[in-house]
């Protein structure tokens, strides 16, 4: 964000009541105005972050996803087929030690 706050910042605690004082907490006219600086800036440091962020991820949602992938359409016994061996595989006790490590395709079994 492109401005400094105008906020109270201290390193020790002991340094707080003046900090404080410089920010204008002795004189209401001037801790007025402080006050009004600290909501412009956190309104402008909202319009900042939700034109810069939040309308970024609106258009990444948005965004129609590209891919090279395809999804093939399958004919009423073709899906039937695949479901029975996918029932046949999983259905079996032991389907997850099926799977025989290769070097290609480590971690598998």
């Amino acid at each position: 964000f492109p401005r400094q706050a105008p906020f109270v910042f201290v390193d020790r605690w002991d340094d707080l009541a003046v900090a404080l004082r410089n920010f204008g907490a002795g004189n209401l006219t001037r801790l007025g105005i402080a006050l009004d600086a600290v909501q412009t800036y956190r309104d402008d440091l909202e319009a900042y972050l939700r034109s810069s962020i939040i309308d970024k991820v609106h258009r990444a949602q948005t965004t129609a996803v590209r891919s090279a992938c395809e999804t093939a359409s399958l004919e009423p016994a073709t899906r039937r087929a695949q479901l029975r061996a996918e029932v046949d595989y999983y259905g079996a006790p032991d389907w997850y030690d099926a799977f025989v490590d290769q070097p290609s395709f480590p971690t598998g079994g």
